[in-house]
């Protein structure tokens, strides 16, 4: 495998973990790459040597030091040993506490501080993961664990709903997102790109980070011929422009989630096959210059890109001809 061929599978995959965290409702500020790393390395299955003794790979049980030698060794991700405590606070406590992992499964009395204290993938989140290209084995799973799991998701909802993202829709309506970057980003292209970019928009679809469907317009959708499903893997939000007959296929790109070559592909196979001739236009959408160097060379071909500390202007990528 070349590169750039790893470096997208690698990508994809840590978006459709924060994706399927998402679906958890894992505590949105906590669904980071960092998190995404330490399952891939809690899910791997190769033989290694240096682990716990009862160990043979990974998925037996992961030290915070093997998961940072897996991050460097297997990931090209070149995390310091001063790591450890943001892996073990913000990552794998945080599984822990939403019953995606275990810690200490082989000696449930070991010590906190100990160098042995290790952690395991909770079995329905392995299940779960294995089936994570497979929508039709995927979705039950999600809803067996979210029924199984209401009164820990109740006491984990601590956020205030007068903290919410409020986004005005081109109809005057507003609604509710929950609070966090990706959202704060999903406002400005609704309220900000929408204005300048799309002659009469109509909102097709809106998702949100911890619910993944926030808004879809049934109405609008049948008109043109479009049937959309919250298990399909879906841009975070859809446009229509009626004067144009074009649909805006866009993503909100704060820390994973770019356009590129296999999304593209994703989201033609989902949205190509519409009554009449219309055509779809890709956006990747950032915060900010920096944002945007991050994933300039991931972005596919043929797409834009619209910054929303520049809301009047945009970038094209097209090959000549």
């Amino acid at each position: 495998m070349c590169i750039r061929e790893f470096l997208l599978k690698y990508i994809s995959m840590l978006e459709k973990i924060k994706e399927l965290l998402s679906s958890l409702h894992f505590p949105e500020r906590f669904i980071t790459e960092q998190t995404a790393i330490c399952v891939i390395a809690m899910l791997d299955t190769k033989l290694r040597q240096g682990l716990l003794k009862h160990c043979q790979r990974l998925r037996d049980g992961a030290r915070i030091h093997d998961i940072l030698n897996y991050a460097r060794s297997d990931l090209s991700k070149n995390y310091a040993e001063n790591t450890r405590e943001s892996l073990r606070k913000s990552s794998l406590k945080r599984l822990v506490n939403h019953r995606l992992a275990i810690c200490n499964p082989d000696d449930k009395f070991r010590p906190t501080n100990s160098g042995n204290t290790n952690y395991v993938l909770a079995p329905d989140f392995i299940q779960m993961l294995e089936a994570i290209d497979k929508p039709e084995t995927l979705s039950p799973l999600v809803s067996t664990w979210l029924n199984k799991n209401q009164g820990l998701l109740a006491k984990e909802r601590k956020f205030d709903l007068s903290h919410k993202v409020k986004i005005t829709l081109p109809t005057g309506q507003q609604i509710g997102l929950s609070p966090g970057k990706h959202n704060l980003l999903q406002k400005e292209i609704v309220e900000s790109f929408a204005q300048h970019f799309i002659k009469a928009p109509v909102l097709l679809y809106l998702s949100d980070t911890q619910h993944k469907t926030r808004y879809m317009n049934k109405p609008e959708l049948g008109k043109i011929g479009l049937s959309l499903s919250e298990h399909q893997k879906l841009p975070d939000i859809i446009f229509y422009s009626l004067a144009k007959k074009r649909i805006y296929a866009l993503e909100a790109v704060t820390s994973v989630g770019p356009i590129e070559e296999l999304r593209k592909q994703e989201i033609e196979g989902i949205l190509g096959n519409l009554a009449g001739e219309i055509k779809i236009e890709f956006v990747s959408c950032f915060l900010d210059r920096k944002s945007f160097a991050r994933f300039c060379r991931f972005i596919a071909w043929n797409t834009k890109i619209w910054l929303a500390e520049i809301p009047e202007g945009i970038i094209e990528y097209k090959l000549p001809g």
